[in-house]
């Protein structure tokens, strides 16, 4: 992955996280990364380390390579809704 890519695993971070209702403080003690990281992680304001990653991976009970393919999912589907957002403005 790119950099690029990597700081858009903080969607996935986020989604993730809401959907197993975990709050940051909870994720934040899973993993043993301060909250202000977490959160600056899920607003891709920063690119995690792999330690990192992987912490957060652990904590939603999932291999790395899983949260990275939850990632390109999200884009996935991302690019296919503006994709279909052209179609119907006639773009």
């Amino acid at each position: 992955m790119y950099k690029d890519e990597l700081v858009e695993l903080g969607s996935t971070i986020r989604r993730l996280r809401v959907e197993k209702n975990l709050t940051l403080a909870e994720l934040s003690e899973k993993t043993g990364i301060q909250m202000a990281t977490l959160s600056r992680m899920e607003n891709n304001k920063m690119v995690g380390t792999l330690d990192a990653f992987n912490a957060i991976a652990e904590a939603f009970r999932m291999k790395l390579s899983e949260l990275i393919r939850e990632c390109e999912k999200d884009q996935l589907e991302a690019f296919e809704e503006h994709l279909v957002e052209l179609m119907e403005s006639g773009h």
